[in-house]
């Protein structure tokens, strides 16, 4: 990777569009930041040698294309700053009332109890 190639992205976030390598591998290689390591991370996508060679060249453009459109809208590695904690809390909860529901009544009415708690205000 040389330094010229690196991109910031709309998140101001760095990366390296994706480009194709010929030799006796054929891939698509681009840098990536992770954000588990704080650094840039180096993928590659191979490309069948099965394939004829124009075959090959059109696989590795349309790569190229979909790769360098994720990237600059901000496609990254690892966990990211701020981690959806409160949402899976709730969503927990939900589900526990929900076998709270089914536990203590089994019949017909059912199913409008847990229509009835999810149109309440008692879940948010």
């Amino acid at each position: 990777m040389r330094e010229k190639d690196v991109k910031i992205n709309v998140d101001c976030i760095q990366y390296v569009s994706a480009r194709y390598m010929k030799g006796v591998r054929e891939y698509v290689e681009y840098w990536v930041y992770n954000y588990d390591t704080g650094k840039l991370h180096r993928q590659r996508k191979s490309i069948r040698k099965s394939l004829p060679s124009r075959e090959r060249n059109k696989v590795a453009q349309t790569l190229i294309r979909e790769i360098n459109d994720l990237l600059h809208a901000g496609y990254t590695m690892g966990l990211k700053k701020e981690a959806p904690a409160i949402r899976t809390l709730k969503a927990l909860e939900a589900f526990q009332k929900a076998n709270e529901i089914k536990d203590s009544e089994n019949g017909a009415r059912s199913n409008s109890n847990y229509r009835s708690y999810l149109n309440s205000d008692y879940h948010e």
